[in-house]
């Protein structure tokens, strides 16, 4: 999957290669070592507007795409990988009427929210005009994931929130650089299957920002580390 998600990258995504590229011609021009890649237009309140922290985030969900995509495509692709969209634009909604939160929406995919503080705030989906309050990733329909969480996926620099429910073919641990994503509030796994558990990384506890985790309804096993 990393191969896979760094040809993506250099290949497809124009987002990135726009600001690595531009980088390299002010290198050329000035005969200088590389400079930092250009600012976004304004970033995310926990992550910084750094071009290096976009690359980064959107280089790992394309990592977290192809781990979890191993037995097959996702039923519904939501956008992800779309290389001339903003990676606040990955998500799509859903009418419902039970979702009291967003009212008749429902996001599905990598949700960017103006406010930092309200979890069902204004969704926005680019930093164009604000800064990003808040990234979720929320999962919470089936969507074929058969897989592994990667590594990578404790990179998303930003992200806040995380609820995957229902994604039966994912397996293995949760990985222990969960606990990079210094701004994460809430964790959710519900209704997964039973080769994903483990016990959680004890980095996950010490993320500053945490508000509450929930681990319900799994076939799986998923046990606290001794230090809990």
């Amino acid at each position: 999957p990393q191969n896979k998600a760094l040809k993506w990258l250099v290949c497809h995504d124009r987002i990135s290669s726009s600001l690595i590229d531009r980088a390299a011609r002010l290198s050329s021009s000035s005969g200088s070592a590389p400079p930092p890649l250009p600012t976004q237009s304004h970033g995310s309140i926990i992550a910084g507007n750094s071009g290096e922290s976009q690359v980064l985030r959107r280089y790992a969900l394309a990592v977290f795409f192809y781990s979890t995509s191993e037995s097959g495509p996702w039923t519904e692709q939501w956008n992800f990988l779309s290389g001339e969209k903003h990676e606040c634009a990955w998500h799509t909604n859903r009418t419902t009427h039970d979702n009291f939160a967003f009212g008749d929406f429902e996001p599905r995919g990598f949700v960017c929210l103006e406010n930092v503080t309200h979890p069902a705030g204004a969704i926005i989906l680019n930093d164009g005009e604000v800064e990003v309050g808040q990234m979720q990733l929320s999962f919470q329909t089936p969507n074929n994931l058969t897989g592994t969480i990667p590594p990578e996926f404790g990179h998303i620099q930003g992200m806040t929130h995380v609820d995957l429910q229902y994604q039966k073919g994912l397996y293995g641990p949760i990985p222990s650089t969960i606990g990079n994503l210094v701004g994460l509030q809430t964790f959710s796994v519900l209704f997964a299957g039973p080769q994903f558990g483990g016990v959680i990384p004890s980095s996950l506890f010490t993320i500053p920002t945490l508000e509450w985790i929930t681990f319900q309804y799994n076939e799986g096993g998923f046990s606290f580390p001794p230090s809990i």
